[in-house]
């Protein structure tokens, strides 16, 4: 038990700083103020490709909000496209297949901390060896939508 206590403590104290982290984070009301603006402020020429432009940085945007890709931006998006044929299935199951790759690494889950504290590995260091490869990954992912036609370009 001794053995083991620091670890512990170090885990516990970095599940707590996440959970105040996401906590400001979704208190602020910055993001519904992004999502009304991005409705107000998009062009047509955009919004037809806003899906794809979505997907391609649905695992970074899924880093760095966390849940509130989904719970702000997409419901605000997807009625913006689908005047352009997208329906809301296409749009959520792409994102959603872009984007949740990225769970051991986000930054709002703690998921990743408690794995990395017991596995003895700093957040920087599984983000400078991981994110390029999950990126990568997650972009093939997006591919392969566009070549099957889940995700009309």
């Amino acid at each position: 038990m001794k053995k083991q206590a620091s670890m512990a403590l170090n885990v516990a104290f970095a599940m707590l700083g996440v959970a105040v982290l996401v906590g400001v984070n979704n208190g602020t009301g910055a993001l519904g103020e992004l999502a009304v603006w991005m409705s107000g402020n998009v062009s047509s020429d955009i919004l037809s490709h806003l899906p794809f432009i979505l997907c391609v940085f649905s695992m970074l945007l899924s880093i760095t909000i966390g849940g509130a890709k989904n719970s702000v931006v997409l419901p605000a998006i997807i009625p913006l496209v689908e005047p352009f044929g997208f329906t809301a299935v296409q749009v959520l199951g792409a994102v959603f297949a872009t984007g949740i790759i990225s769970a051991n690494l986000s930054l709002f889950n703690a998921t990743p901390y408690l794995a990395l504290g017991l596995a003895g590995v700093e957040m920087k260091d599984h983000l400078k060896y991981s994110l390029l490869p999950v990126y990568g990954f997650s972009l093939l992912m997006l591919a392969f939508m566009v070549v099957t036609g889940m995700l009309p370009l």
